[in-house]
């Protein structure tokens, strides 16, 4: 390219790099590179993984009190409709059918024996 000054030079000072040089420039930058990539996802894991591990045993907790809050909820619900009389818990004898039969056989025994 040509300007009112003459050529502007858009090739560095030195006119040729040899590929090793090339190598070593490119190799120092890649080496830059990871050395800040691993800077900073070093200080984003102990900024992050704190946090995360602190949400897991929240949520973890959480859903735990909400199933004993639903089985408690239910066993006051079931509660709320027992009686509170101590006889209403008794179940009824088995027995009560077998001695109505036992009385009308004496009955009738007694019947033919008189």
């Amino acid at each position: 390219m040509r300007n009112e000054y003459g050529a502007i030079s858009t090739v560095p000072e030195k006119d040729t790099y040899n590929k090793a040089e090339v190598d070593e420039l490119v190799a120092d930058i890649n080496g830059a590179m990871r050395t800040t990539y691993d800077y900073h996802s070093k200080r984003l894991d102990d900024v992050y993984h704190p946090f995360n591990n602190s949400i897991s045993w929240l949520t973890t907790h959480t859903d735990e009190m909400k199933h004993d809050i639903a089985m408690i909820q239910e066993q006051h619900a079931v509660g709320a409709g027992a009686s509170k009389s101590i006889t209403d818990h008794i179940q009824p004898s088995i027995d009560a059918s077998t001695r109505t039969s036992i009385n009308a056989r004496l009955a009738s025994f007694n019947s033919k024996i008189d």
